[in-house]
């Protein structure tokens, strides 16, 4: 009797909470910043292009962080890791309460984004451990639902924390969470130590192939350029809506800090939904239309939700406004967990590096995203500004009319960007979607 036969069996649901709950804790310290961000460029003294710019170098340090904790997770396993990792991103976080300066601030954020990157690597690891692949949308989702039920808790939190303590608490507050998280990992890993990876999902053979063979092998494989598209689209339409909308509310539509924060709870709790509800129609369709199909039709209506974006930026009316945010949040984080679930396709042993590579190739796309997206919205607000006062108007006023106009268009353009991932899927990933492919055996 091997030793797998008399470890105890993982409680799956437990652990997928757990994963659930480090994702919520990512984002929170995630998004502090993005919550607080007009206090912040008051008491730092910084714009909205430097804001663009923080947001960019936490992009970039992600990149090499995904690389790094890639390589990591696949050397010495993502349980033993896990934990490291919370550790150190909560303490990035609490730090950021303690700058005094943008340059301490932009110093905290990439070193944020370095240790966040070992949420994904872990997790995605730990669900391709403990499921098959007709579960794994619905895990993937689990775990990626803490993306929202951390932008749904954090916005209340850190207004209600800065408020009545000053901003620097809510950092140090959401800082301290990630170390009751690793106490728990360790009490219930140690208890229930994680099953033997499922069987019936290898596509290749990583024990037989050294580094560089297998970067080669999963660089001829379409499947794998099919996935950098498909991260990106996805990527590109949530993160830049995580960063801009709070802003766009706030200063293109008016809201209080309130009021802001408590549209985005409904947001988030629709994106929840959406993580969760993709999962689920995946597990239901699957078993009469096949597992690719099932995912692909699934994305393609997630997709088609996150056009919501137009109405949503182009149409001013609180009637059209509500309905759009909701749609446009069970989009697009129901997106996800179905991206995972491919990705979990291509290899045996070597997720981390694969998840690594993937994420490190996105954020560098966002890295320059964000730096574009910051410096088109304050060259637009500007270039306004100074059109209007040269009409005679007052700079007060000027200054909200241009802050106005200059996130509509913007805002719709992201949603769309999820559709270079359907045209990825139907055009790149092999119909079957569902055939073992070993290197060598297809002739590449």
């Amino acid at each position: 009797m091997n030793n797998s036969e008399v470890r105890p069996r993982s409680p799956v649901f437990l652990i997928c909470m757990l994963l659930l709950l480090a994702t919520t804790i990512n984002y929170a310290d995630r998004l502090t910043l993005n919550q607080l961000a007009p206090e912040l460029m008051k008491a730092l003294d910084f714009n909205k292009q430097a804001y663009g710019n923080a947001e960019a170098m936490f992009g970039i340090a992600y990149a090499f962080g995904a690389i790094v904790w890639g390589v990591i997770v696949d050397r010495y396993g993502a349980v033993p890791i896990y934990p490291i990792g919370v550790i150190l991103w909560s303490l990035a976080g609490f730090a950021t309460g303690f700058v005094q300066d943008y340059d301490g601030l932009v110093i905290c954020r990439s070193a944020l984004g370095f240790c966040e990157a070992a949420n994904w690597s872990c997790g995605i690891v730990i669900t391709k451990k403990l499921l098959s692949p007709r579960d794994r949308v619905l895990g993937n989702g689990m775990f990626q639902s803490g993306t929202a039920l951390g932008s749904i808790l954090t916005p209340f939190t850190v207004v209600w924390l800065s408020q009545n303590f000053g901003w620097p608490a809510a950092f140090q507050f959401i800082g301290v969470l990630g170390f009751a998280w690793a106490i728990a990992w360790v009490v219930v890993i140690w208890k229930y130590p994680l099953r033997q990876p499922v069987e019936g999902d290898s596509r290749e053979n990583s024990e037989t192939l050294g580094f560089g063979a297998f970067l080669l092998w999963l660089f001829r494989d379409r499947r794998f350029w099919c996935l950098a598209i498909m991260v990106f689209a996805i990527n590109a339409n949530w993160h830049l809506f995580r960063t801009w909308l709070p802003l766009y509310l706030r200063e293109g539509r008016g809201f209080s800090e309130n009021e802001q924060a408590g549209v985005f709870t409904f947001f988030f709790i629709a994106a929840d939904v959406g993580a969760l509800l993709s999962g689920f129609l995946i597990r239901q369709f699957a078993p009469t239309l096949g597992i690719f199909p099932s995912r692909f039709w699934v994305y393609l209506g997630c997709s088609l939700m996150t056009m919501a974006s137009v109405p949503l930026a182009l149409i001013e009316s609180p009637w059209v406004l509500f309905p759009s945010l909701l749609i446009l949040g069970v989009g697009s984080l129901g997106l996800f967990p179905i991206y995972f679930a491919f990705s979990q396709d291509l290899t045996t042993n070597r997720q981390g590096i694969l998840t690594g590579i993937l994420a490190a190739w996105n954020w560098v796309l966002l890295f320059l995203m964000q730096r574009f997206m910051g410096w088109a919205i304050q060259t637009s607000q500007d270039a306004e500004v100074a059109r209007l006062m040269a009409l005679g108007m007052d700079g007060v006023e000027a200054l909200k009319h241009a802050t106005h106009d200059a996130y509509p268009l913007k805002i719709a353009m992201t949603g769309l960007a999820p559709l270079a991932g359907v045209l990825a899927l139907w055009l790149i990933w092999p119909k079957s979607g569902e055939k073992n492919l070993t290197p060598g055996a297809d002739g590449r």
